[in-house]
C-alpha cells in the first residue's frame, strides 16, 4: 500500500513539474526590461511581446525614457533568430523613437517640438529557455537631428545593453 501511495505521489510530482516547465516555456512570449544606451538614448523601460507564445520569432516592443526633460518613446518590430530549444538568439529589428521636446529645441536653423527618429536593432540575446531573466547587448543605431551646428540629419551608432524578466 505504501509503494502505491509513493508511486502516485511521485507520478503527481513528475506531472506537475512537467506541466510547469511547459507552461514556463509557453509563457515566454512577454518581457519587461531596462535598456541602457539603446533606442531610448540614455535609458528606457520596455515591454516586449512575441506574436506567438514562444521565445523565438516575430515580436514588437514599446518603451519610455527621458533625457533631461525630453520624452523618448522607442517602438519597433523585431525577430529573434536562433535554433529551436536553445538560449542564444540574434535580434534584428526596425522601428522609430518618438522624441517630444516640451520647450522646443533648435537644431541649426530649425526649431522643433517633436520628431520621429528611425531606429534599428542588431543584438545578441541570451534568453534561457526555462529561465525567467534575459540579457541582450548590441547596436541600436538612430537616424536624426542631435546636432546644433547644422540642420542635417545623421546616423547615431548607439550601443545598447538590456536586462529584464520574461513571463
Amino acid at each position: 500500500m505504501k509503494r502505491v501511495f509513493l508511486l502516485l505521489c511521485f507520478s503527481y510530482c513528475f506531472l506537475v513539474n512537467k506541466s510547469n516547465a511547459q507552461e514556463t516555456y509557453q509563457r515566454r512570449g512577454q518581457t519587461v526590461y531596462l535598456e541602457l544606451l539603446g533606442s531610448g538614448v540614455i535609458y528606457s523601460l520596455n515591454y516586449e511581446r512575441r506574436f506567438k507564445q514562444q521565445t523565438e520569432g516575430l515580436g514588437a516592443r514599446i518603451g519610455i525614457g527621458y533625457v533631461g526633460d525630453w520624452l523618448m518613446v522607442p517602438a519597433n518590430l523585431n525577430i529573434l533568430l536562433g535554433k529551436e530549444g536553445k538560449s542564444h538568439f540574434l535580434e534584428l529589428g526596425l522601428g522609430v523613437t518618438y522624441v517630444n521636446y516640451p520647450n522646443g529645441e533648435t537644431f541649426g536653423s530649425k526649431t522643433i517640438n517633436q520628431q520621429w527618429l528611425p531606429a534599428g536593432t542588431i543584438m545578441y540575446r541570451l534568453h534561457p529557455r526555462y529561465g525567467k531573466f534575459f540579457f541582450k547587448i548590441g547596436l541600436t543605431p538612430i537616424y536624426g537631428y542631435f546636432v546644433e551646428d547644422n540642420d542635417k540629419k545623421f546616423l547615431i551608432p548607439l550601443f545598447g545593453v538590456a536586462f529584464g524578466r520574461a513571463f
